[in-house]
């Protein structure tokens, strides 16, 4: 195990709107805001629902898509810097629909708002770095100060 010190800088809330996307409204403050890396939580509700379920012995996503409404159970996620310098959102979320039954996974683009989403985003005073692991196949946190 590897542990590395940070600390939050600033705390941004987000509202997403009906029909959008849950990773381009995170997308977009970290442009807007240049946030180079930070973590997330997120509450709401959704129209649909686009996860993912990473197969380590196939090195590959299996992707999970209903289209039905579900409530976000729990949503997290972080921000890092990829090899290239590019943001990289890494996050999972469980969803629960109007009988209580939950699914869960890997947070792909096509999640659309139902109503609204809560996010509080907490920008880092140091940066995450990814960096491809051949061992699993995933960009995984580099940590670069480790204690």
């Amino acid at each position: 195990m590897e542990i590395e010190r940070n600390r939050t800088t600033k705390i941004y809330v987000l509202k997403g709107k009906k029909d959008e996307d849950l990773l381009e409204i995170i997308k977009k403050a970290v442009k807007e805001k240049n946030i180079r890396s930070a973590f997330f939580t997120c509450i709401g509700a959704l129209q649909n629902c686009a996860l993912a379920f990473y197969d380590l012995d196939k090195k590959k996503y299996i992707e999970i898509r209903k289209n039905k409404g579900f409530e976000i159970a729990s949503c997290m996620g972080n921000i890092a810097l990829g090899e290239r310098g590019e943001f990289i959102i890494h996050s999972h979320m469980v969803l629960s629909d109007k009988e209580g039954k939950c699914i869960g996974g890997h947070v792909l683009p096509g999640n659309k708002v139902a109503g609204t989403v809560e996010i509080m985003l907490f920008e880092l005073s140091r940066e995450l770095h990814r960096e491809f692991d051949p061992e699993t196949g995933l960009k995984t946190l580099k940590l670069e100060e480790p204690l």
